[in-house]
């Protein structure tokens, strides 16, 4: 591969500026999925958007004219390749949200893009669990605990004597959050029968 670009210099000699249809004509998005706006009151610089990440990994930009915020991959696709035909979906080929390189996009199907989503191991289905999620705030341990503790407490006084946020509580009961354990949380708590 003697031509491709190996150094940032190079690969901004192949970048393409276009301007944004529908969008004030100050408006341009590259094949590099740069976005940048002319300053005409400025003596014709450029500002280039920086664009916010959400978070699921886009990057999405606003635009005036009445656009708002857009995400940068639709940008492109639209710029240089034309509408989205009905039914299709923009798939990052590499699997990273924040590439918007029109080399990088392509229209697919949700199927095609799930696919992809599995094929790079960003499905919700192989995403970490538990403990090992990043956000997690109980452990195996606790769950179990609060578990055993459904039959004979209320979610009020498990939180309280866990010392936990009554929403984290809740979250268990609702299956929203530790569903990979199969655990069971009663709803109510089981009353001891008299003999």
């Amino acid at each position: 591969m003697a031509n491709s670009p190996t150094t940032p210099h190079e690969l901004e000699q192949q970048e393409e500026w276009c301007i944004i249809s529908g969008a004030s004509r100050h408006y341009e998005v590259s094949t590099l999925g740069r976005v940048r706006r002319l300053l005409v009151k400025s003596g014709g610089c450029y500002k280039y958007l920086k664009g916010c990440v959400g978070l699921t990994g886009y990057i999405s930009v606003s635009l005036g004219g009445g656009i708002g915020h857009i995400r940068v991959h639709k940008l492109v696709m639209l710029t240089f390749v034309g509408p989205r035909p009905e039914g299709m979906v923009t798939c990052h080929i590499n699997g990273i949200p924040s590439d918007n390189r029109l080399c990088n996009l392509r229209y697919g199907t949700q199927k095609d893009n799930m696919r992809d989503m599995v094929a790079h191991g960003r499905d919700a289905a192989r995403s970490p669990k538990g403990e090992m999620a990043g956000n997690a705030v109980l452990s195996t341990e606790i769950v179990h605990k609060i578990s055993e503790m459904s039959s004979f407490k209320t979610q009020t006084e498990i939180s309280r004597m866990l010392g936990l946020n009554i929403s984290t509580v809740k979250a268990l009961y609702a299956g929203k959050t530790w569903m990979h354990l199969g655990l069971v949380f009663h709803r109510k708590p089981i009353k001891p029968m008299l003999a």
